[in-house]
């Protein structure tokens, strides 16, 4: 599971959030998980879809936050 992570707005649209996703994508295949997901800000579900995430039924117990869609990818 991802926390929550940002680029600040006015280095957004340069590739740093796929490049940091990515990251974290290779991270966690080399620990042996099959899946990747998080509670993601509304704003952020387009990028998330474009990397690969689909919106899925919570999974999770407790809340999911304020304004959050839980998204998860297969690797």
């Amino acid at each position: 599971m991802l926390r929550r992570v940002a680029i600040r707005s006015d280095v957004q649209r340069h590739g740093h959030g796929r490049v940091l996703l990515s990251l974290a994508e290779d991270f966690a295949r080399a620990k042996g998980c099959e899946r990747l997901a998080s509670h993601v800000a509304t704003d952020a579900v387009e990028f998330y879809r474009k990397c690969g995430f689909s919106i899925e039924p919570e999974r999770v117990t407790g809340p999911s936050g304020h304004g959050a869609v839980f998204m998860a990818k297969r690797l």
